[in-house]
């Protein structure tokens, strides 16, 4: 519709010259692909049985997010990431220095994201993290 035509109302004498113009067309029910969406799945009215629900189900048990990895498998992981760093980081407040096995795992024990962790040591001022953390990279 043009812009010179939007929002002004149709008149009953016109909406009867477009509807008597639009007889015997392929509109509405007249339409071939009146009420069909896309292709049609191979599975439209058809169910699954019970037995053949219950194998899929048990295919698909263990994936996801329901089931978190085990310690082991995490321990395996972080061992084969070559690109892990180990993290010290002092506590200037306290006085205790933890190492961790990497930036993700001092993020997580300090309560922030890993990206802030990593900003703050490549910074050039070099200031404590919150005002209270010392962070170098263990090589």
């Amino acid at each position: 519709m043009s812009e010179d035509r939007k929002g002004r109302k149709v008149s009953e004498e016109t909406k009867e010259k477009i509807s008597k113009a639009m007889e015997g067309k392929n509109v509405g029910e007249n339409n071939p692909m009146y009420g069909k969406i896309g292709r049609p799945s191979p599975m439209l009215g058809k169910t699954h049985t019970e037995e053949t629900k219950k194998k899929m189900s048990e295919s698909r048990k263990g994936i996801g997010l329901g089931n978190p990895r085990s310690e082991k498998v995490k321990a395996k992981i972080s061992a084969s990431q070559p690109k892990s760093q180990k993290i010290s980081v002092y506590d200037l407040e306290i006085g205790i220095q933890t190492i961790y096995d990497s930036l993700q795992k001092a993020a997580k024990a300090l309560n922030c994201s890993a990206s802030s962790l990593l900003l703050n040591m490549r910074s050039k001022g070099k200031k404590p993290y919150k005002g209270r953390f010392e962070l170098k990279r263990l090589d």
